[in-house]
């Protein structure tokens, strides 16, 4: 049987985690070198910071015969040649949302967390600013 609890504040999604994802069909359209393949977005991204994981996986490798997707707004763009490479570019764009959420999530968002204490403890500190930033960093 499951306990109901309040969850702890380390349990709770804190505010702006990534949750960006492909909604809808692809849209395909018939260019004079080949297909345009657009896949729509729930949102827009708004931090500098998720798009350079997107354009930029950390642990994603592009390979053949991919194409590296464009991020617009609220929309990801494809330029291929032929089925193959839009099947191959779709899946690449579509792992490289997933993994820019993920690390987004699990490595910037606490970063700016940590940050965020360093300097609140900064601030409230009476004593001298380095001493302080030193004790708040070794307090984390």
């Amino acid at each position: 049987m499951l306990e109901a609890r309040d969850p702890s504040p380390e349990d709770r999604s804190p505010e702006g985690r990534a949750a960006i994802e492909r909604i809808g069909d692809l849209e395909v359209a018939s260019r004079h070198d080949g297909y345009s393949v657009t896949i729509r977005l729930n949102e827009a991204p708004s931090d500098p910071e998720w798009v350079k994981l997107f354009d930029h996986p950390p642990e994603l490798v592009l390979a053949f015969p991919a194409r590296r997707p464009t991020l617009s707004d609220a929309a990801v763009e494809v330029l291929v040649r032929n089925e193959e490479q839009m099947t191959a570019s779709v899946r690449y764009a579509e792992l490289a949302i997933a993994e820019a959420n993920r690390v987004y999530n699990d490595t910037v968002l606490p970063r700016r967390e940590r940050h965020r204490r360093i300097h609140q403890a900064v601030r409230a500190s009476d004593g001298v600013e380095l001493d302080a930033m030193a004790r708040a960093a070794s307090a984390l």
